[in-house]
């Protein structure tokens, strides 16, 4: 999966975005690529990559975005 990083406006309120999660949340995301908020910090950048990743995953299995998204939130917790 390769990761864009983008313009803020372009993925409206959220620091990154999957392929996945776009599709529910009716953003556009392209296939096979994370896309990064343009102001994220490296570290940022680094732990929305890993966040997107695990969500992405998780989604893959079929659970639904908030599900997947508490899952990426609870590991987010454990690396701070």
């Amino acid at each position: 999966m390769k990761v864009k990083i983008v313009p803020d406006k372009q993925i409206k309120g959220y620091w990154g975005m999957n392929p996945r999660a776009s599709k529910e949340l009716h953003k556009k995301c392209p296939k096979n690529t994370i896309l990064v908020a343009k102001s994220a910090s490296k570290l940022m950048r680094k732990r929305t990559i890993a966040h997107e990743k695990i969500e992405y995953y998780h989604m893959g299995r079929r659970l639904k975005y908030k599900k997947a998204h508490r899952i990426a939130e609870a590991f987010d917790r454990r690396i701070k």
